[in-house]
C-alpha cells in the first residue's frame, strides 16, 4: 500500500473507532439508580443528589470552554424557569473551569439553578462528551442520557422531562 492510500485508511479507522468508543454508554447508564453525590455549589451551599428524590432531575455536565455547552445553557435556563414549579430540578456540573471563572459565567448567564464544580462526579457518571445531560426520574433512576448538543437537543430533553413530570411521584399512587 502506498503512503497516499495509507493515510486515508488510517484516518477512516481512527474516525470509526472514535465514533464507536462512546457507543453504548448511555444504554449502560439508563434504567440504573443514579449515583448519589454530595458537593458544594458555586454559591457556597451544599447539594446532595438524594435530597432531590421526588423531583425530576437533569444533570447537565458542561464547561465554559465547550461552545455547544454555552449555546445550550440559555435554553436550559428557560426550561428550568418554565418547569421548576412542576418538579424539575436542574443541576449544572461544571468540569474543567476554575471556580471564580465559573461563578462569573453563571452570573453573566443568570443561571438560577444550582451549579457544582466537580470532575469527580463527571468521572463517576463516565462523562466523556460535553455537554452531557442525564435525566433522573422522581424515584432516582436514570431514564435518559444525551451526549452532545444540536438544535433539537433541548426539545428532546424537554419532551422526556415533561413525560416524567406527568407521572405521579413515588408513594402517592392509590393503594387498594
Amino acid at each position: 500500500m502506498t503512503h497516499r492510500a495509507l493515510v486515508p485508511a488510517l484516518i477512516a479507522v481512527f474516525l470509526l473507532s472514535s465514533a464507536m468508543a462512546g457507543e453504548g454508554k448511555p444504554v449502560e447508564l439508563q434504567d440504573r439508580a443514579a449515583l448519589d453525590f454530595q458537593a458544594p455549589t458555586l454559591d457556597g451551599g451544599e447539594l446532595q443528589l438524594s435530597s432531590l428524590k421526588g423531583k425530576v432531575v437533569l444533570l447537565n455536565f458542561w464547561g465554559i470552554w465547550c461552545i455547544p455547552c454555552r449555546k445550550e445553557i440559555p435554553e436550559l435556563q428557560t426550561m428550568y424557569e418554565e418547569l421548576r414549579h412542576r418538579g424539575l430540578e436542574i443541576v449544572g456540573i461544571n468540569v474543567g473551569d476554575e471556580a471564580e471563572t465559573a461563578r462569573k459565567y453563571v452570573a453573566q448567564q443568570s443561571m438560577s439553578y444550582p451549579v457544582l464544580l466537580s470532575e469527580d462526579i463527571a468521572d463517576d457518571y463516565d462523562v466523556e462528551v460535553f455537554p452531557t445531560n442525564v435525566i433522573i426520574d422522581r424515584a432516582g433512576h436514570i431514564r435518559h442520557v444525551e451526549e452532545g448538543y444540536d438544535d433539537g437537543t433541548t426539545a428532546l430533553l424537554r419532551d422526556i422531562i415533561e413525560r416524567l413530570l406527568a407521572q405521579e411521584p413515588p408513594g402517592t399512587g392509590n393503594k387498594p
